[in-house]
C-alpha cells in the first residue's frame, strides 16, 4: 500500500514515516502543494516535485502547510479525484474542516501517531473507510482529547521519535 504525508513539520513526518514503514507501507512525503494541474507537491528542499496523487491509496495531511495551499484545499482536490484522505491536525478545527472538505475523517496527531505505532490503525480499512478501522483511530483521538496526561505521554513519544 502507497501513502503520502503531507506534512510541513520535519521531525513529526519523519517519525511517522518511519512508523509506518516499519509496518511495511512505501511512504512518501512531501511538505505542501504548489499546485493541482498539474499536480506539484513540495519537497524537504522546497522544490517542486511533479506527483500522480492517484498512485497513492491513502493520503494524511495536515492543515497548516507550507505553500500556498493549506491542507483544506488539499483534501477537497485529492478527494475530488477519488483519492482517500486523512486529515492530522494538531488542531481540531482544521480537522472538522478537512472532513467537511473531503477527508474520509480527521485526527490529532498524537492520536494518528500512536495508532501508527500501536498498530491499532488498520490503514487499509481506513482507506476502504471501514467503520471498524475509523473507530480504532478516532478511539485514540478521543482519548487523547480528553486525557491531557496521555497527550502528554504521546507528544512525548513522538518527540522521542522524532530524533532518532
Amino acid at each position: 500500500m502507497r501513502i503520502l504525508i503531507i506534512e510541513d513539520f520535519e521531525p513529526i513526518a519523519l517519525a511517522m514515516q518511519s512508523a509506518l514503514r516499519q509496518q511495511g507501507y512505501d511512504v512518501d512525503w512531501i511538505i505542501g502543494v504548489r499546485s493541482f494541474e498539474p499536480f506539484l507537491g513540495i519537497d524537504s528542499k522546497k522544490q517542486n516535485i511533479a506527483m500522480d496523487p492517484s498512485s497513492y491509496d491513502l493520503v494524511f495531511s495536515d492543515g497548516d502547510l507550507f505553500g500556498p495551499n493549506n491542507g483544506i484545499a488539499i483534501v477537497e482536490q485529492l478527494a475530488s479525484r477519488g483519492v482517500s484522505c486523512v486529515g492530522i491536525s494538531s488542531q481540531p478545527d482544521f480537522n472538522d474542516k478537512m472532513v467537511s472538505n473531503g477527508a474520509i475523517a480527521g485526527y490529532l496527531k498524537a492520536a494518528a501517531f500512536a495508532a501508527f505505532v500501536e498498530e491499532a490503525a488498520d490503514m487499509q480499512g481506513v482507506r476502504q473507510r471501514s467503520q471498524q478501522a475509523l473507530d480504532s483511530i478516532a478511539a485514540f483521538d478521543q482519548r487523547v482529547r480528553e486525557d491531557k496526561d496521555l497527550r502528554r505521554k504521546l507528544d512525548a513519544i513522538l518527540m522521542a521519535n522524532m530524533q532518532n
